[in-house]
């Protein structure tokens, strides 16, 4: 979508126009379901995680500012879903496991990988704050910069890079890999 007709919709979106909130969310739905299922790492979650995202933008759209991209103020509103989620709820267990075509490992790399999958995973849930939980989804599995994971999580940069790096060292302390410094 061009950002012209990205911004009419917004405008349109904005003044009440349910038809044009649609054909905006339309675009981004995707990838807030796909950071969604990243956080919940569970498919049913992170779809009701998603809806509740997009109710949440269309009540709120005209609050939007404009003082950050549309896709980033809708991140923000699945950040925020989900760590009121992560308050309301203890521990969560499932995880999506994406089937990739191509070459074939070997068994035992495929059951190495998996077995170091599955650790990091239970780390990453149980060693981890939610603050760094979520920069460390943000930033390694959404693959967005620093300065975009410190906005969304609503700090500086220097304490998103302190959030990455904290929980990265609780997850190496928990699975049992040296500190890269004592090395």
């Amino acid at each position: 979508m061009d950002q012209p007709y990205a911004d009419r919709l917004l405008e349109r979106a904005q003044a009440g126009d349910a038809d044009a909130f649609l054909l905006l969310i339309q675009e981004y739905e995707q990838r807030i379901y796909a950071l969604c299922c990243r956080l919940t790492r569970d498919r049913e979650l992170a779809r009701d995680l998603a809806q509740e995202v997009c109710v949440e933008a269309f009540r709120s759209i005209r609050r939007y500012r404009g003082e950050a991209a549309f896709y980033t103020w809708l991140y923000r509103l699945a950040v925020n879903r989900w760590l009121k989620t992560l308050r309301e709820r203890k521990r969560y267990t499932e995880e999506i496991s994406p089937n990739r075509p191509g070459n074939e490992p070997s068994p035992e790399t495929t059951l190495e990988a998996q077995e170091l999958r599955e650790a990091v995973h239970h780390a990453l849930l149980t060693a981890t704050s939610p603050r760094e939980y979520t920069a460390i989804v943000l930033r390694y599995h959404e693959g967005l910069p620093l300065e975009e994971v410190a906005r969304l999580c609503r700090c500086s940069t220097q304490a998103a890079a302190t959030r990455i790096s904290r929980g990265i060292a609780r997850i190496r302390k928990r699975i049992g890999i040296p500190d890269e410094k004592n090395m």
